[in-house]
């Protein structure tokens, strides 16, 4: 039918967007122990992020618990601190 009534089809779009990937997200686990209560847990991070604080609060206790991630290239830490450190 295109044929017939002299239609041409683009092989391209020029109103086509491209869609860009997410940043993938890099998740670490790290074990640690709660400052408060002293009791095991265990940290999922998100390395993708870079360097960042925030506050999870213990499983066991409940008490806020501080979590400082440092990273650098391929290498990471993860330090955990009481609230009133």
């Amino acid at each position: 039918m295109q044929a017939e009534y002299g239609v041409n089809v683009a092989s391209g779009n020029s109103n086509h967007r491209k869609n860009t990937a997410p940043e993938p997200i890099m998740l670490e686990s790290q074990p640690y122990e709660c400052p408060y209560c002293g009791e095991p847990a265990e940290a999922v991070v998100d390395l993708s992020g870079g360097d960042q604080s925030y506050y999870e609060d213990c499983p066991v206790c409940c008490r806020p618990i501080l979590f400082i991630l440092h990273t650098e290239g391929t290498t990471w830490s993860l330090e955990s601190r009481r609230e009133d450190e």
